[in-house]
């Protein structure tokens, strides 16, 4: 069986790095991108178990990413999670149709959790 594939989108290298590292050792693949258009390619090769996203990508909005990917057919049963450093997009991510919003510091005992509950129960 393959091992279950996350995309994990956020401007900020250093976050996709550490992530990167805890998740593979917990078993996952990981693909990293850094904006909307990196995002798009990825997705057009191959679709993941689950999109972990940060809201705020520089020039992008993990919130408008999350409802286009929500609105098209090939995409739209993906479970996302939005990440962000405040709680005030939690409610505007889950309108957008994002799954699940963790706020920043994450914690990787709730990161795995979480992870592990929307790809077990797609």
């Amino acid at each position: 069986m393959a091992l279950p594939c996350i995309f994990l989108v956020d401007d900020d290298s250093a976050i996709l790095e550490s992530f990167k590292i805890v998740l593979e050792h917990e078993g996952f693949r990981i693909f990293t991108a850094t904006n909307g258009f990196e995002l798009n390619a990825l997705l057009s090769k191959q679709v993941p178990d689950l999109i972990l996203m940060d809201y705020h990508l520089g020039e992008d909005d993990g919130g408008k990413l999350t409802q286009e990917i929500k609105r098209n057919s090939q995409t739209g049963h993906i479970p996302v999670i939005i990440i962000s450093a405040s709680e005030k997009f939690k409610t505007t991510a889950l309108l957008m149709g994002a799954d699940d919003f963790i706020e920043k510091p994450i914690e990787i005992p709730l990161l795995l959790s979480k992870i592990e509950e929307h790809i077990t129960h797609e």
